[in-house]
């Protein structure tokens, strides 16, 4: 293990342009009641490359299954962390930005998995400034835009943005029991 690391926490060039902090977790046996906590956390920082937010997104995936989460929050939240993170790589900066910043953090209890997503872009709010898409007209017949965050706020079970000194702050907050698996 490199000097400075810990076994909890390591620092790596995973992919290029992906800064990637290794999950930091720890877990816990109350003494009382025996019941076992998590607490993990994953923190990214996106580049602009168009294939940055599906790499994110292969993070993510690997992330849930070393923490057993649940397949169909796996899946929903891939699908929002790819819409999101890849409307911020394409719109967010303008051509020739000046230190583009784009990072996920993600944070995993025994209740809930919370992510939060922010740059430094132009400012948008999806919750309040995207399109709502008219569901009744055919694809072709769509005007481009809005689909993805409508989908987003489908699978997420809370979603607040707020703009601070000059950050877009996007939060996801899925509780886990809403995704209890069907054993069969």
């Amino acid at each position: 293990m490199p000097v400075g690391a810990t076994r909890m926490q390591r620092s790596v060039e995973a992919i290029p342009r992906i800064s990637l902090m290794l999950p930091e977790a720890s877990v816990s046996r109350h003494s009382e009641s025996g019941r076992i906590t998590v607490d993990a956390k994953l923190d990214l920082e996106v580049g602009l490359d168009r294939d940055e937010p599906r790499r994110a997104v292969e993070q993510f995936e690997q992330f849930a299954l070393e923490h057993d989460l649940p397949m169909g929050l796996t899946f929903k939240f891939q699908l929002a962390l790819d819409e999101l993170l890849t409307n911020v790589v394409s719109y967010a900066f303008e051509e020739g930005a000046a230190a583009p910043v784009i990072t996920l953090a993600l944070h995993l209890t025994d209740d809930k998995l919370e992510a939060r997503l922010q740059d430094n872009g132009r400012p948008f709010n999806p919750l309040r400034d995207a399109p709502v898409p008219d569901l009744d007209l055919s694809a072709e017949d769509r005007r481009l835009g809005g689909l993805g965050i409508h989908l987003t706020k489908a699978f997420v079970h809370a979603l607040n943005y707020e703009r601070v000194d000059g950050w877009n702050r996007l939060y996801l907050v899925q509780p886990l029991g809403a995704h209890q698996e069907d054993p069969t």
